[in-house]
């Protein structure tokens, strides 16, 4: 099964309670920086740059999905 995340509210929600792999360290920068997206003080490219990273770490990532607002964001495998 796969998610298609197509927002930063999305994938905030994701990273919060529906993460199915590794809660390392990148998955902590993740959450951090979706956060900051948010609230517009990160851009949203390096926030999905560090979504993507954590979703590779923890071996979810399954490719490029929808583009909204500039942002493309990952498909994630759910386990």
């Amino acid at each position: 099964m796969a998610v298609r995340l197509r927002s930063q509210r999305r994938a905030v929600a994701f990273l919060l309670s529906e993460w199915p792999g590794k809660r390392g360290r990148l998955h902590g920068l993740a959450r951090q920086a979706c956060l900051e997206a948010l609230e517009g003080n990160v851009a949203g490219d390096l926030a999905r740059t560090a979504f993507v990273d954590a979703a590779r770490e923890a071996d979810i990532y399954k490719g490029a999905g929808h583009a909204k607002r500039g942002i493309v964001y990952p498909t994630c495998k759910m386990r």
